[in-house]
């Protein structure tokens, strides 16, 4: 997972790809004023031909700023397409790494 981090806010992009060749991108901004908040998101599922996206949101979302290691991040993700929830990831905290 990567991310940029410009206080007060985090941007993030998580790529996840299945055997098949199926990938899905989830990319989101966090604010923390003085907690982590979810303030938006999209996402983007591609599998062969067939491509399908929508906005994230999150119930509950966890920003560790790494005092004395990289930060993470974590919580609960729902991805959703014309306002009905598709998919909801649950994502252990996980280190953020920088994107080029």
């Amino acid at each position: 997972m990567g991310g940029q981090y410009a206080a007060p806010r985090v941007v993030f992009v998580l790529r996840l790809e299945g055997a098949s060749g199926r990938r899905l991108t989830v990319e989101g901004t966090l604010e923390i004023d003085p907690r982590p908040t979810l303030i938006g998101g999209r996402w983007f599922e591609e599998d062969g031909s067939t491509v399908r996206s929508g906005v994230l949101s999150s119930a509950a979302v966890d920003y560790f700023g790494g005092q004395g290691g990289r930060p993470s991040l974590g919580g609960q993700l729902t991805l959703s397409t014309d306002g009905a929830p598709i998919y909801r990831i649950n994502l252990p905290p996980t280190t953020l790494t920088a994107e080029r």
